[in-house]
């Protein structure tokens, strides 16, 4: 890509944009369609599908159940996708694989701001103890580590001893 003025980075930003989330889309949709495919030949198969499967289908367990989820429960995600839940702030799913799959294991809502600040404190408390774990390799007082966390906006209650 040649740019020449930083005055077409945005739109040029925006157009790319435009196509990622597009390609997103039509992700869904494929992975939908192979849920459903996958749904018609173990219907079709009965008790033969798992070996027929895994004789032919080149993907993992876990993919498969994923596909065949999404397929099963896409009436969440159209209501979903009714209700405004898919987009780019904090509060909505992306709309990809895997924020149409976390949407349906929440039943189709919109994600809750008690589980995203739960979810960002464990994170922040399991970067503390890899930090304090960093510290204490590198010969640092415990003291040092807290305090260092504190002045990095980290909520520093009681670090184990060295």
């Amino acid at each position: 890509m040649n740019v020449t003025k930083v005055e077409d980075v945005p739109s040029l930003v925006e157009q790319a944009q435009v196509l990622i989330e597009k390609h997103h889309g039509d992700a869904v949709d494929a992975a939908r369609s192979i849920g459903e495919l996958l749904a018609f030949a173990k219907n079709v198969l009965r008790g033969k599908y798992q070996k027929w499967a895994e004789d032919n289908i080149k993907l993992t367990d876990r993919m498969v159940r994923n596909y065949k989820r999404l397929f099963e429960n896409w009436h969440l995600v159209e209501v979903a996708k009714g209700n405004g839940v898919f987009g780019n702030s904090d509060d909505q799913y992306r709309y990809t694989i895997v924020g149409c799959l976390k949407c349906i294991s929440n039943g189709g809502k919109k994600p809750t701001k008690k589980k995203k600040k739960a979810k960002a404190e464990r994170r922040l408390r399991v970067e503390a103890d890899v930090f304090t774990a960093a510290a204490k390799k590198a010969k640092v007082s415990q003291e040092a580590a807290e305090l260092l966390l504190r002045e990095l906006g980290y909520k520093v209650e009681v670090l184990t001893p060295a």
